[in-house]
């Protein structure tokens, strides 16, 4: 029972990073690649540089390779600091900012059926959590994969693959604020407040491996928001970089273990 807890942890930190990665290599390549993506909101100008610090953040945490509870509640303060700092931030964007992000909700949506739908897609996602997590290791001796990098590879495209539809919709909706937002968020709030409730409940314990290697290569793919923040878009091109290295993260993973 320990040892399956102790693989099941090692899923979830995988899971953690390759997330991240995910949703910065897979989310806005897709988006771009549907549409090049523009940055037109001067809210980017305040949510990438904490997503920077976010990822930076949990690094130095982990440096250790252990997350401690202590370590648990500097992340989860420092997501309530990160919001309030966003939340400032949106009321000081100009209406032609705000206007990208408010003509994603349809207008004739009720205020309660949108609760009822977003209540329907919690209660999905926390119950597919539950189905991978009691099935994650069957499938990974099945794959012959190791618990960490099926959570790297197979759980985080999981996770991604909702964002990263909506990225595209997005995208060729015109709505390019809404698909950068969608890659930026995941740093925010897996490193922070995933990571730190995580923490919290159970102390995650980290390979060197994981330190040596898939951080450092999560802090890259953070610091590739960068551009899309500096020169305001993110062309065709560029997306289709961004999932070619997404593509080579996975082979890496995966061959790394065979």
């Amino acid at each position: 029972e320990g040892t399956a807890l102790s693989l099941i942890v090692g899923g979830a930190v995988g899971n953690l990073i390759g997330g991240n990665v995910a949703g910065v290599l897979l989310v806005l390549g897709v988006g771009a690649v549907a549409r090049p993506v523009a940055a037109s909101a001067k809210l980017f100008g305040t949510a990438v540089p904490l997503a920077l610090g976010a990822t930076l953040l949990f690094w130095l945490l982990a440096a250790d390779k252990a997350l401690s509870r202590i370590d648990a509640g500097v992340l989860v303060g420092a997501f309530g600091c990160a919001v309030a700092v966003l939340v400032r931030a949106a009321r000081r964007e100009p209406d032609a900012g705000r206007a990208g992000f408010v003509a994603w909700v349809p207008e004739r949506m009720s205020l309660r059926l949108a609760g009822l739908l977003a209540l329907g897609g919690l209660g999905a996602v926390v119950f597919g959590a539950w189905l991978a997590a009691g099935h994650l290791i069957p499938a990974t001796a099945a794959l012959r994969l190791s618990v960490p990098v099926a959570g790297l590879t197979l759980a985080a495209l999981g996770t991604a693959l909702p964002a990263a539809v909506a990225a595209v919709l997005a995208s060729r909706r015109g709505y390019s604020d809404v698909a950068l937002g969608l890659a930026v968020g995941p740093a925010l709030c897996n490193l922070l407040l995933v990571a730190g409730a995580v923490a919290l409940v159970r102390p995650l314990d980290l390979t060197e491996h994981a330190i040596l290697n898939e951080v450092p290569a999560m802090g890259l793919c953070a610091f590739l928001l960068l551009p899309a923040l500096l020169n305001g878009k993110v062309p065709r091109w560029e997306g289709a970089l961004l999932l070619a290295a997404y593509a080579g993260f996975v082979t890496w993973q995966v061959l790394r273990v065979r």
